[in-house]
């Protein structure tokens, strides 16, 4: 990647002078004796190297390895770029080896936008590893087997940057690796560590930004930096270690994180999948809702559900199919998909809303030959809102559930929107907004009416209920994070 001086040679004079202001702190290892192995930190923006040192120190208090430290920083504004990282990491290898650092293992260590930047360096040959401490991999990277080195990515359950809505992504694809190989518990680990927030990898005064995004954290800072130092040791130790009697052990606490966070993230992926279904497959949060219209009537039915694109979704309508004894309810979903330009993770990561084309309960005791009653209770838009509130905490963890019950900020849902007919329900957007007493939500509702008899000044019944709703994901990414926020 070239020496600073040959970086700087042919950028701007400004460029020149940020380039020679990096600094690196070494943090010499502990032990006396074992496999060395040095980590080039690459601190979060606002961030400076030393605010490291404690989270080097912990990693050497749990390995048996030989750990060396280089502790980057004098960013630009403190804020690692790809132009001065280069310099960076060349500089924290030639000032290992002044120190006396005689290995060839190098791993890299990046929090936050440092990670970010620093897994463009996992092809370098010099390294033999990367660790993203609330980072991750390009989201384009469908695989993290096909990531050229072990990379092991670290998330904060509490963290409100980089959201775990964003991190269950990577837990996914762990997922999909590890029924390819199960070596990829051990090469391409994605660990949460309960309580934490995004500040934790480091130490010191926080930035503003970092005050502002996340919640309060529910564990210590050096416990905090205890755990990351077990983590990334075991992780180093299965694969660098001569030693291989550790291995075993490094290996077993391998799969112990892999399952311990799998009860972290399973929630969410269990929520996700209600509605992730893609155009012309199911949406199981459809059925839910339809079923939940059917009351008492549900374990008579069967729902046939598809999601469509907006166009099809517009011409489209709910029907009933009656075979035998069983009545056949056909509905539709159309699932409004964040739309962000970049992978931003403090932005929430949940489909806002899903809108659902239903059967009323009154037309379905019709279709069975069942006498609808006056006092049938109006299908409700907001009904269904509470529902998806009710799935998102049954789902979430008792901790995570109870902690939002003691100290979250609710959701308030508010009397559904009433609109006419179609075109205005579709042009009209259910009402999101948050402020001190929580998040708002209302629902946009619009019911299909068909005259009872044959006479027109016969009453009305209701036939279908189209529903514009929060999705349950987002209800749970508000439960997780958004809720425990400072407001």
């Amino acid at each position: 990647m070239g020496s600073p001086t040959s970086l700087c040679a042919w950028l701007l004079p400004l460029t020149v002078s940020v380039c020679w202001s990096l600094q690196v702190e070494i943090v010499e290892p502990i032990r006396a004796a074992g496999d060395d192995v040095a980590l080039i930190f690459i601190p979060g923006a606002k961030l400076t190297g030393g605010q490291y040192k404690r989270t080097a120190q912990a990693i050497q208090v749990a390995s048996k390895l030989r750990v060396w430290a280089a502790l980057t920083g004098g960013y630009f504004h403190d804020v690692p770029t790809p132009i001065q990282i280069p310099g960076a990491i060349d500089a924290a290898v030639r000032d290992l080896r002044q120190a006396g650092m005689s290995s060839e293992v190098f791993v890299g260590v990046g929090h936050s936008l440092g990670g970010v930047f620093l897994q463009s360096w996992g092809k370098d040959p010099k390294f033999k590893a990367v660790v993203l401490m609330a980072a991750y991999l390009d989201r384009n990277l469908t695989s993290l087997r096909s990531y050229p080195v072990p990379v092991l990515t670290l998330a904060a359950e509490l963290d409100g940057q980089t959201r775990i809505s964003r991190m269950v992504e990577e837990y996914a694809k762990l997922q999909r690796d590890v029924r390819v190989s199960r070596d990829a518990v051990y090469r391409t680990p994605v660990v949460c560590l309960r309580g934490a927030n995004h500040g934790q990898f480091a130490s010191g005064a926080m930035p503003p930004r970092v005050q502002q995004m996340n919640p309060q954290p529910e564990v210590s800072l050096a416990q905090v930096h205890a755990s990351v130092g077990k983590v990334i040791s075991n992780f180093l130790t299965g694969f660098l270690s001569s030693d291989l009697a550790l291995v075993p052990a490094a290996h077993r606490e391998m799969e112990r994180y892999f399952a311990e966070s799998g009860k972290v993230f399973q929630p969410l992926l269990d929520v996700k999948a209600l509605h992730e279904s893609g155009n012309s497959g199911p949406c199981p949060w459809a059925s839910v809702a339809q079923s939940h219209l059917a009351g008492d009537l549900s374990d008579r039915i069967q729902v046939q559900t598809v999601s469509l694109g907006r166009l099809v979704f517009i011409a489209s309508r709910p029907r009933i199919v009656q075979v035998r004894n069983t009545t056949v309810i056909h509905t539709v979903a159309l699932v409004d998909k964040p739309r962000a330009a970049i992978d931003v993770p403090s932005l929430a990561q949940s489909p806002q809303t899903v809108s659902l084309k239903l059967k009323t309960k009154p037309a379905i005791m019709e279709a069975r030959g069942m006498n609808p009653g006056p006092d049938e209770p109006k299908p409700s838009c907001l009904a269904l809102n509470e529902l998806a509130l009710k799935v998102a905490l049954d789902k979430a963890t008792r901790k995570s559930r109870n902690r939002y019950l003691a100290r979250g900020r609710p959701i308030v849902f508010e009397e559904d929107i009433v609109t006419s007919h179609g075109l205005r329900w579709m042009a009209t957007m259910p009402r999101l907004w948050e402020d001190e007493a929580g998040l708002h939500v209302q629902a946009v509702a619009m019911t299909t009416l068909t005259l009872v008899g044959s006479v027109p000044w016969n009453p009305v019944r209701s036939d279908s209920v189209y529903c514009k709703l929060v999705t349950p994901y987002r209800a749970l990414e508000w439960v997780l994070v958004d809720s425990l926020r400072p407001y």
